[in-house]
């Protein structure tokens, strides 16, 4: 049986992986360290030093990434915010800095630094990275994506990366995962799905099949396929409607 853990680790590279904005920024970080050849790597010759700093960029952010947002989850959401972002920032550096000293002794083995002083260096930027994104709180309007500030932002809404924070249109179960789909995006959670939906207020919604909850805003019309009835969403997710819930579809007005 795969770990749950397992899978929210995959999960998460996943969605860095497939991610433009992150991909360029990578590449620009990349590129500016190549040109600068800082901690002694000027001496690199460029070809080495362009492999290696497209590696260490690359692979340090996605398992230093993946490694923080792991330490998130087993943290307390009222710990004090500098310990929570001290200890966010000592779990991805970790596995960040593993990845810095096996490229480095790749690289050049002979001038390889001692290991404790890359990790401190490591920790330094991650602990400034962690930092700065926890310390960028968004307002209402940004947490919402709506229009209607006065209204409290659902509780699942905390659950997910601060980027992806907007309105919520849809839930889908995947594994042992919730899949949570805003108006910014969409993410994986590990939960169940009662225990998502219950988290949704004051979004209105309706749960649709054993797998969908839908808000209700978020549906643009319904339809059938292959004489199925379906709901189409405002992003363009087509969402089964299981027979069992068409009675309460149908009292929701949204399926004639």
């Amino acid at each position: 049986m795969k770990s749950p853990l397992l899978h929210f680790a995959l999960r998460e590279m996943r969605d860095i992986l497939f991610s433009l904005q992150r991909w360029l920024a990578m590449a620009a970080a990349a590129g500016l360290l190549t040109l600068s050849g800082p901690f002694g790597t000027l001496d690199y010759p460029l070809s080495t030093r362009v492999v290696y700093w497209a590696i260490v960029v690359v692979a340090s952010y996605v398992c230093g990434h993946t490694g923080g947002v792991i330490a998130g989850e087993f943290l307390s959401k009222t710990m004090a915010l500098p310990l929570r972002i001290c200890l966010i920032a000592l779990g991805s550096s970790v596995p960040a800095s593993l990845v810095v000293v096996l490229a480095t002794y790749i690289a050049e083995p002979q001038s390889m630094p001692n290991p404790l002083v890359l990790w401190f260096y490591v920790f330094a930027v991650c602990l400034a990275y962690v930092g700065l994104l926890m310390s960028i709180r968004p307002g209402p309007d940004d947490a919402m994506g709506a229009e209607s500030p006065e209204l409290p932002q659902p509780a699942l809404i905390d659950r997910l990366p601060r980027h992806l924070r907007g309105r919520l249109l849809h839930l889908e179960v995947s594994d042992h995962y919730v899949e949570i789909t805003t108006d910014k995006g969409r993410s994986m959670v590990l939960m169940r799905l009662a225990d998502a939906m219950r988290e949704t207020a004051p979004t209105a919604g309706l749960q649709v099949h054993r797998s969908h909850w839908v808000a209700l805003d978020a549906v643009r019309k319904s339809a059938r396929q292959a004489g199925k009835p379906v709901l189409e969403l405002e992003d363009g997710a087509i969402v089964p409607v299981s027979r069992s819930y068409v009675a309460a579809v149908k009292a929701a007005g949204l399926f004639a």
